[in-house]
This record gives structure tokens, sequence and C-alpha cells, in this order.
């Protein structure tokens, strides 16, 4: 519309004006394509440059000596279950976040998961090259924090099924979203499964006994000692619904 008022006008030609048409086509026909690709075609062309010579800034770290420590906890996807943990850990126990690295596609929380003090690279959890190039194979305990809701172009269970075809022996928990789906991700090769539903039904029921036993102040105080007050939880911008 706008070239044609333009051309109307005088200000553009009928030539620029069909260049500029087919130039729009051509963008809508090839957005969604785009859009489905946008979690796998980055890692594609990382690959390609790879081959072609152009150095990866993290591969570039680890053979610089910045950092070639092999982690023994990867932690796939940054999201509020992640957090979470991470920052219990922080209080709990922080020897084991030098241990620890995430593997996340929004580059946007990487600064604030390496504020953290652990470790990050962008990628792909579904991604055998991803996994391959984070070290998976060494690692004692994969951890896949985000349920399919959130996930895309991949799932827990493909994710599961990665990770066990690189690291036959790695612990692997997987982030169920249904009862229905359980079975199956053990079967794919998960070691251990769990709900976030169910895990925060767990701990809202365990307040209610402490509640009707006459101990929810008590319960409360051995809580925030262990995790910190709510209030002082790190709310992570920018990270995905």
């Amino acid at each position: 519309m706008i070239a044609y008022l333009g051309v109307h006008a005088g200000h553009i030609d009928q030539k620029l004006a069909s260049v500029v048409i087919f130039a729009f086509v051509i963008t809508a026909l090839a957005t969604p394509a785009l859009f489905t690709l946008s979690a796998s075609l980055p890692l594609k062309v990382d690959a390609l440059l790879t081959r072609l010579g152009y150095s990866d800034p993290h591969r570039a770290a680890a053979k610089s000596g910045a950092d070639h420590t092999q982690p023994q906890i990867v932690i796939l996807g940054f999201h509020r279950v992640a957090a979470a943990m991470l920052q219990d850990m922080s209080r709990q126990h922080p020897e084991l976040l030098a241990e620890v690295l995430v593997v996340d596609l929004n580059v946007q929380t990487h600064s604030v998961i390496k504020q953290l003090g652990v470790r990050v690279m962008y990628g792909s959890a579904g991604s055998k090259e991803t996994l391959m190039h984070a070290g998976v194979e060494q690692a004692q305990l994969v951890i896949s924090t985000i349920p399919d809701e959130l996930l895309r172009g991949t799932s827990n269970h493909a994710i599961v099924q990665a990770v066990r075809a690189v690291s036959p022996n790695a612990t692997i928990f997987a982030c169920g979203s249904r009862a229905k789906e359980i079975d199956a991700l053990y079967e794919a090769g998960a070691t251990y499964v769990y709900m976030p539903s169910s895990e925060t039904a767990n701990g809202v029921f365990a307040a209610g006994l402490a509640a009707l036993s006459g101990n929810l102040e008590d319960y409360r105080s051995t809580r925030e000692a262990a995790c910190g007050p709510l209030q002082t939880r790190l709310d992570v911008e920018r990270m995905s619904k």
C-alpha cells in the first residue's frame, strides 16, 4: 500500500515499487519458516561457521585456558525452577556453583546467570551437538528444568533421549507436566522425573501440616534459614513466560 501510494504521489517509479512488493512477498513467505527454525537455525549456522574457521567465543575462552573444567552438573534451560534452584544452591552448597553449567537459548538472562557464579552457554537442550559442546558426556547430573509448555521445537522426552544418547551413564532429571507423560520419560532414559506442580503441592501441604499442629512459625523459620525469605528471591527479568 505504501509503495502504491508512493508511485501515485510521484516519489518512486513503478520499477522500484515492484521490487518493494516482491521483497515483501518473499519476507511474508519466509518468516513463518524462519520463526519455526529460530531455535535450531543458529546452532546449524554456528556449526557451519566453525567449519569455515570462524571461532566460537565460548570455545576460544576454553582454549585460552579461561575455563576448561568439565561441568559435573548441567542445567538445561533457565526459568523459575532453575533460578530458584541456583539460589538455594548458593545458600546451602555454594561450593557446587563452580561445577554447574547452564545451557539456555535466552541470551538476555546470561548475565544474571553469571552473576550467580555459574557458567552459561547458548544452545538448545534438545541438540546433541549442543550437549556434546557442553560436556554432558562427562557430567554426573543433568537436569531439565523447563516444562514442555514453555519449550520451543523440543520436549522433555526429546531432551532425555538426546542426553542419554550422548551420556549413557549420567543421572538425568526430567520435568514432567502431566502424569500420563511420566512412564514415557522413564522409558526414554530419565533417572528421575519430577512435576513442578506436585513439588509445589508437597511444600504447601507440609506447611499446612505444620499449621495444623501449631508449628507453622517454626516451619517457616526453618525454611527461611535454609532457603532465605521469599522477599530476597531473585526475580529474573526477561525470562520466558
